[in-house]
């Protein structure tokens, strides 16, 4: 056969020829399309920021990742063997960086398989990442017991550093470590806590222990005890006082929980007549006594007059100090 007679052959009816050609061409495509599985996974997107750069703002933290591949391979692909990262170790032009996909090798052993993420590049506000200290502060939570108060808290480390955004870091003066109960509390103590990620737009890298100090003290207040009667003592049994003696009013200082249960003793506003031996009139002074550990703040006089006379045989022998003197006790 002649060459002129095969190229009739193959030109003769050549649109036909085209098209089953074509058709035959599709029904291929077709039918390797029907062979292959599509399945969407969403997959956690990690951020390596470990250069001089970090992102400011939202940023999604997730991507979709769609698989292809024949159906007796798709039911063994596990979203864990599929990572996607953006790596923000140096500045990208407009600031969009593209999302790289990285595979286990053992879904390199499969044929037929193709991997499309989706977005396939991400636009991040980036800047520079800066690193300063600032203050660790205590979240203290309920009250102490009554009648006591927190005078102090303090931490140990004291200061911690925090990295991020320079925008970001620029406002943060103090982190929070996480709570500690103080119900109750009538002692110091001290706690072991750690860092609470209050700001998730800034790391710190010494999350833990912190070691906080809570001093409590008694709280300090002062009292009034009013018509506290003057005490006689030391009097000569051949005298007597004639004069009515005041009421007096003292003003002390002390903690609240010993105030809450102290008592005045009998004798706690005195006048001492030991060295009085003969009638007259006299001016002496006021003896205080009460507990040491209160603060006296004031007393409504300091000395008392007093009428001193001769005690006749017919009057008993009652001084006034034996008068049935009422305890004082907190109001």
């Amino acid at each position: 056969m002649s060459i002129k007679q095969i190229v009739e052959k193959v030109t003769h009816n050549w649109p036909i020829k085209i098209i089953c050609f074509a058709l035959a061409i599709v029904l291929y495509i077709l039918h390797q399309a029907s062979m292959i599985e599509k399945k969407t996974f969403i997959i956690p997107l990690t951020v390596i920021n470990d250069g001089n750069y970090t992102y400011i703002g939202e940023l999604d933290k997730k991507v979709s990742v769609v698989v292809k591949t024949s159906p007796e391979y798709m039911n063994t692909i596990q979203s864990e063997e599929i990572t996607a990262s953006i790596d923000l170790t140096s500045k990208k032009a407009n600031n969009i960086y593209p999302v790289n996909i990285t595979v286990d090798d053992s879904l390199l052993k499969i044929d037929p398989l193709e991997i499309q993420v989706k977005p396939e590049h991400i636009t991040v506000n980036i800047e520079e990442k800066v690193m300063k200290y600032v203050k660790v502060k205590a979240s203290i939570v309920d009250d102490v017991a009554p009648g006591y108060k927190i005078e102090s808290v303090t931490c140990d480390p004291p200061f911690v550093e925090v990295i991020g955004a320079k925008s970001v870091v620029d406002k943060v003066d103090e982190v929070y470590t996480r709570r500690i109960p103080t119900s109750n509390a009538s002692a110091s103590f001290t706690a072991e806590t750690s860092y609470y990620e209050l700001n998730k737009l800034i790391e710190v890298p010494n999350k833990s222990p912190y070691k906080v100090t809570v001093e409590v003290l008694p709280e300090i207040k002062s009292y009034t005890f009013k018509d506290v009667p003057v005490s006689v003592l030391n009097l000569n049994p051949e005298l007597e006082i004639e004069t009515s003696l005041p009421k007096i009013v003292l003003d002390v200082e002390g903690t609240v929980p010993f105030l809450e249960r102290y008592v005045l003793p009998l004798n706690a506003v005195s006048i001492d007549m030991s060295e009085i031996t003969e009638v007259g009139d006299y001016e002496l002074p006021l003896n205080i006594h009460v507990a040491g550990v209160l603060k006296i703040l004031g007393i409504s006089q300091d000395k008392v007059k007093v009428h001193v006379i001769q005690l006749t045989g017919d009057e008993e022998e009652n001084p006034v100090n034996e008068e049935e003197i009422e305890e004082s006790s907190v109001e």
